[in-house]
């Protein structure tokens, strides 16, 4: 056996593989300055108490994340496959999916958020009810994140990795800069929303580099309809206080019905559809 096998080594695969891969270490960098540069600016202008709250609030919006995170890592490979296969098919049925996505993970924004609120008041003490405020704003920057990891796709299709690292240390320092001005005036609330809007600067310079080599189609219209009406649901759901637990769980249960029912029946991407193929006895 020993004559049948040999070592080797070719710097030809070495190279290619660290030319895709190495680019990623910077993007890591990057994404370290999304997770602590606002705590750390925080702690030279800001209350302790008020950085523990948004921790906690981060916790909180971390269950959307995993989900928006999960999904994301089962749909590359096969963004990737289908790429490799032709790649004006895939762009096209992406399409679809990422109208979908945006649908379905809009609505579920409103319905944890508003969830969330009515869970904090129910089952933590007073002094946790301030962190409530941030939970919508940094689970809207994961919404973000996850559009962007659909554009993000497609780069990495098309080995540009060194592209990746260039948005996340923008986006990062970026999010420094709006912290150092911000979190002084405004206090934790800040770091929120600029967590919000790097995330969506990654988002719009992932789209904008992937034209150069790898177009996605985005059904812009159908997106900025969903987000708003969302964002119209959310604003009139955090509105609803009548001093009664149950009565404010069945008003926002409502309006998180309103909100389903509206997006069934425009069926942005296929919605419909898709959400039939889930059923049992249908196919995927």
């Amino acid at each position: 056996m020993r004559a049948q096998v040999s070592l080797a080594f070719r710097w030809s695969m070495f190279r290619e593989a660290a030319a895709y891969s190495i680019p990623i270490i910077p993007h890591s960098l990057g994404g370290l300055l999304f997770m602590y540069s606002g705590k750390y600016v925080a702690s030279h202008f800001v209350a302790i108490a008020s950085i523990g709250l948004y921790e906690f609030a981060d916790k909180l919006a971390m269950v959307y994340k995993l989900l928006e995170q999960s999904f994301q890592h089962a749909i590359g490979p096969t963004f990737m496959r289908e790429s490799k296969a032709d790649r004006a098919a895939a762009r096209d049925r992406f399409a679809g999916i990422i109208t979908r996505w945006t649908a379905l993970y809009a609505f579920l924004w409103v319905a944890l958020a508003l969830l969330f609120k009515e869970a904090i008041v129910l089952l933590l003490a007073p002094s946790y009810r301030g962190c409530y405020p941030f939970v919508p704003v940094l689970m809207a920057g994961y919404l973000f994140q996850g559009l962007y990891g659909f554009a993000a796709n497609a780069l990495l299709f098309e080995k540009k990795t060194h592209w990746v690292p260039a948005i996340s240390l923008t986006a990062g320092l970026l999010n420094v800069g709006l912290n150092l001005v911000l979190l002084p005036r405004f206090g934790m609330i800040a770091a929120a929303w600029t967590t919000f809007a790097s995330f969506v600067v990654t988002f719009v310079m992932a789209v904008a580099l992937g034209r150069r080599v790898y177009p996605l189609r985005f059904e812009w219209g159908a997106l900025a309809r969903i987000l708003g009406a969302a964002l119209l649901a959310l604003l009139l759901g955090m509105r609803i206080d009548t001093s009664s637990l149950a009565l404010d769980l069945a008003a926002k249960t409502a309006l998180c019905a309103a909100l389903a029912g509206w997006l069934l029946w425009i069926d942005p991407g296929g919605l419909r559809a898709w959400l039939r193929g889930w059923l049992p006895g249908r196919n995927a």
